[in-house]
């Protein structure tokens, strides 16, 4: 499954960071990659603007300046203080996406490279998702990671 796991997320190679999101309140950041087009949605009936591609991380995770500076986010980081950082990493291009042997979400931009980092299973007594990437669009299969199962869905 990590084989299929790699060829997935690499479909992100060669597009831009368009958006970096930190909902209010949630454990959840959203990243989306790739030039947004409108998405019917028939459950609601509704048309969207999506990027064709998307990471949801319920897990800390790092970014890595070329600088060698290096910014640690978790859940306590407000969308205010995310969005600081926000405007300094949209726009750059995904040069190589990849998944590690730990499961570790690791996206390298022109100049950043992102670690996301799942949780260990003791840190919620359970193994719990950690982090989800997805295309929009056709099957739209999510490929659901956490430190010990990869699920492809």
């Amino acid at each position: 499954m990590l084989d299929q796991a790699r060829k997935f997320v690499k479909a992100i190679e060669g597009h831009r960071l368009d958006y970096a999101i930190k909902s209010n309140g949630l454990d959840l950041y959203d990243f989306g990659f790739g030039e947004e087009h409108n998405v019917f949605n028939k459950k609601t009936n509704e048309i969207r603007t999506l990027p064709p591609y998307c990471v949801h991380a319920m897990c800390n995770f790092s970014i890595r300046m070329s600088s060698g500076a290096e910014f640690f986010f978790d859940a306590d980081v407000s969308s205010e203080e995310f969005k600081l950082i926000e405007k300094k990493i949209c726009g750059r291009t995904v040069l190589k996406a990849d998944v590690t042997e730990s499961h570790h979400l690791i996206i390298q931009l022109e100049d950043i490279t992102f670690d996301f980092i799942p949780h260990p299973p003791e840190y919620y007594g359970e193994d719990v998702e950690s982090w989800r990437f997805f295309q929009f669009g056709g099957k739209s299969e999510h490929l659901v990671v956490s430190a010990l199962t990869i699920e492809l869905q």
